[in-house]
């Protein structure tokens, strides 16, 4: 099945360096790889600098002085925190900004030279209700 979807060219979240690399060597292009692992070790920043995998997200301070000490990337998406009670596997109240996070967050990321080129979001496993996607994407428009 991920070959099938390498080939279509589809984009892939890869939240280890296992997982960087069994990507790339299905020939996917390290610009198809995101990692939206909303922890990730300075050893995996550096790997994934390494390899050429420059999307990530960030949904906290802590998260965007990791990314700025130990990766080169200047781009990067901030994570939407998401009203995800109708699934099974409840991710929005650990990730995400709330709404009044955002002034502050974009205007560390200005002073750290990194640049906010969009708006991630997960509404969790096991989603039960379709209206989570539309809550979820109105309030990353909201975000920009």
């Amino acid at each position: 099945t991920l070959h099938l979807q390498a080939a279509s060219g589809a984009n892939f979240d890869c939240p280890s360096k296992n997982e960087i690399e069994s990507v790339l060597s299905m020939g996917v292009a390290p610009s198809r790889i995101i990692s939206a692992n909303p922890c990730k070790t300075k050893g995996f920043n550096r790997h994934a600098a390494k390899v050429g995998a420059d999307m990530m997200t960030f949904d906290n301070a802590v998260e965007l002085r990791n990314v700025k000490e130990s990766h080169h990337n200047e781009n990067i998406e901030i994570r939407n925190r998401v009203d995800d009670r109708a699934c099974v596997c409840q991710l929005g109240v650990k990730f995400g900004f709330r709404i009044g996070d955002i002034p502050h967050l974009l205007l560390l990321a200005k002073d750290l030279d990194l640049d906010v080129i969009g708006v991630s979001l997960h509404v969790g496993s096991g989603c039960q209700d379709s209206s989570a996607y539309r809550t979820a994407i109105l309030s990353a428009y909201h975000a920009r």
